[in-house]
């Protein structure tokens, strides 16, 4: 099953396990754990009781290119607690799983780690458009939703424990000739995340990890860009 959140390092993990809001200095990129299929670009913040979404505010694709039948290049944002419940929403181009294949951008959920996804057929993002990504997990409405760009997606009752943590990532598949960010040149994010009273505040700190020969550089204590191809 694609899109299998690969945790990262060691050291990634262990600079995350202080609660939010703070700062921290943005370490040097790591390589990320991953497979012979999957590439990864991450950006990990921490973590909080009172999270309750992970945001992020990036520009959608111009251009993209998946060189594979079967891969896909795609783009997304994380919320997840420590007893193993993960909710992902954000936007793919190539192969999918109830949309088997798409030429343009679609926006996407998953649930459990990638293992139950839903590509939306229908809604085809604006490219080259300042676009927001959102998951939202609100525990005293069991309020469950993926935004992106305009497109609202709901996945149903999912109801996620506390702490919950604050992650991104780009990722490829099945080869590295496939673009990660659109182009490849380089696609910039900037994180948020979100109380339990639903007010947003961008990240204190992100610790980063990538895949050779894909990157992520930092730009700020809640923005990175990634890139490759």
């Amino acid at each position: 099953m694609k899109r299998l959140l690969r945790l990262i390092t060691a050291v990634v993990l262990a600079a995350a396990s202080t609660a939010l809001p703070q700062t921290s200095t943005v370490a040097l990129a790591a390589e990320c754990q991953h497979d012979s299929v999957h590439y990864y670009a991450q950006a990990l913040s921490g973590y909080s009781n009172s999270v309750s979404g992970t945001g992020a505010w990036t520009t959608s694709w111009s251009t993209w290119y998946v060189s594979t039948s079967n891969g896909f290049s795609d783009v997304a944002v994380w919320l997840w607690d420590d007893s193993g419940h993960f909710l992902e929403g954000g936007f793919y181009t190539g192969a999918g799983v109830t949309v088997p294949w798409t030429n343009s951008m679609l926006p996407y959920y998953t649930l459990d780690n990638g293992q139950h996804e839903h590509d939306y057929a229908g809604d085809v993002l604006t490219t080259n458009a300042n676009t927001w990504m959102e998951v939202h997990d609100q525990p005293s409405t069991y309020s469950t939703y993926v935004k992106i760009q305009s497109f609202y997606l709901y996945p149903g009752t999912y109801t996620m424990l506390t702490p919950r943590h604050n992650f991104s990532q780009g990722e490829v598949a099945t080869n590295t000739s496939t673009w990660m960010g659109g182009s490849g040149s380089g696609e910039t994010f900037s994180g948020l995340w979100s109380d339990s009273g639903g007010s947003w505040h961008y990240w204190g700190f992100h610790n980063d990890c990538a895949n050779t020969p894909y990157w992520i550089k930092s730009v700020s204590s809640d923005s990175w860009t990634i890139g490759g191809r």
